[in-house]
C-alpha cells in the first residue's frame, strides 16, 4: 500500500549514483552495502517485505512503555549459492530475556538418512506407478508467518526505514528471535495435520498421507522451510493448492538439492 512505501527509505533506491562501487565480497555492514546497487536492490526488497507482512507495529512516543529497552537487530548479507543477493534484517536474539519465553526447541531431521531413505522409496514407486512424483517446496518468508502475541518485544526501527531510530512493537517473527523456529514449526506441523498427515514415531520430521478413498499416498520430510517428498501427482497437485492458499510456499517439480 501507499502507506508502507512512504515508510521505505530513499536511500534504498537502486538507482544508479555516481559514487556506486562493485563489491567483491558480501558486505558486513549497512554502510558498505548501501553503496552497491545489487545489495540497495537486496535490502529494497527485504524492507518491502517486513512492511507488507506487519513485521512492526508503529508506535507514537506516548506509547512506549517506560523501562523497557528496545532489542538490538542487525543486516546480514550473503550471496547464495546461484549468485543471488540476499539480505536479512534479524533479531539479536541473545538479547531477549530467555525467561520471558516459551520452550525453543523444535524438530529437526535426525540426519541425512531420512531424506535418503525416501528418495529411495521413491524411485521404488516410481518403477510400480507411473503418476509418482518426486517434489521440493520452499516455504518463502516462513517465520514471518508466526504472530508474536504472548510477548511484548519492542524495537528500533532499521536502517534502511524511513524514520529509523523510532520504536515499534514487534508484531511477527524474525531470522533471529529466540524461540521463532518453534512458532515456525507450530504452524507447518498443524497445517500437515490438517490435510491429514500422520507423524512418524521415528523422525518428527518425517510425515506420510494416505487417501482413504484411492490408498494413494504422500511422504515428505521437513527441514525448518524446506520440503522433500514424493506422492501421487494428483494428491500432490491437491497438496501444493493446500498449502499455497496459507502460506507463501513454492513448489519445485524437479528438485536438484536439498539441504
Amino acid at each position: 500500500t501507499d502507506d508502507f512505501i512512504k515508510r521505505i527509505s530513499a536511500e534504498l533506491s537502486p538507482e544508479p549514483r555516481d559514487d556506486d562501487i562493485t563489491l567483491e565480497s558480501d558486505p558486513t555492514s549497512y554502510e558498505e552495502a548501501i553503496r552497491d546497487p545489487r545489495w540497495r536492490a537486496a535490502m529494497l526488497k527485504e524492507v518491502t517485505k517486513l512492511l507488507q507482512f506487519d513485521v512492526f507495529e508503529f508506535l507514537d512516543p506516548s506509547q512506549v512503555p517506560s523501562g523497557i529497552l528496545p532489542a538490538k537487530m542487525g543486516w546480514v548479507f550473503k550471496t547464495k549459492r546461484n549468485g543471488t543477493k540476499k539480505a536479512r534484517y534479524v533479531f539479536f536474539g541473545n538479547m531477549l530475556d530467555r525467561a520471558a519465553c516459551r520452550d525453543a526447541s523444535s524438530p529437526v531431521l535426525h540426519n541425512d538418512l531420512t531424506p535418503r531413505l525416501l528418495l529411495t522409496l521413491a524411485n521404488g514407486s516410481r518403477r510400480k506407478n507411473p503418476d509418482t512424483v518426486i517434489f521440493g517446496a520452499d516455504c518463502t518468508n516462513a517465520y514471518l508467518n508466526a504472530t508474536i502475541d504472548d510477548l511484548l518485544v519492542l524495537v528500533e526501527i532499521p536502517i534502511g526505514f524511513d524514520g529509523a531510530g523510532q520504536i515499534a512493537r514487534l508484531a511477527k517473527d524474525l531470522y533471529g528471535a529466540y524461540d521463532s523456529g518453534r512458532r515456525w514449526y507450530d504452524i507447518v506441523h498443524g497445517l500437515l495435520l490438517e490435510f491429514k498427515f500422520k507423524q512418524s514415531p521415528y523422525d518428527s520430521c518425517l510425515y506420510s498421507y494416505v487417501d482413504p478413498a484411492t490408498q494413494k499416498m504422500i511422504v515428505l520430510c521437513l527441514y525448518v522451510d524446506d520440503l522433500l517428498g514424493f506422492g501421487d501427482s494428483e494428491l500432490v497437485e491437491r497438496l501444493e493448492a493446500f498449502l499455497t492458499k496459507r502460506a507463501q510456499v513454492e513448489f519445485d517439480s524437479d528438485p536438484t538439492d536439498f539441504l
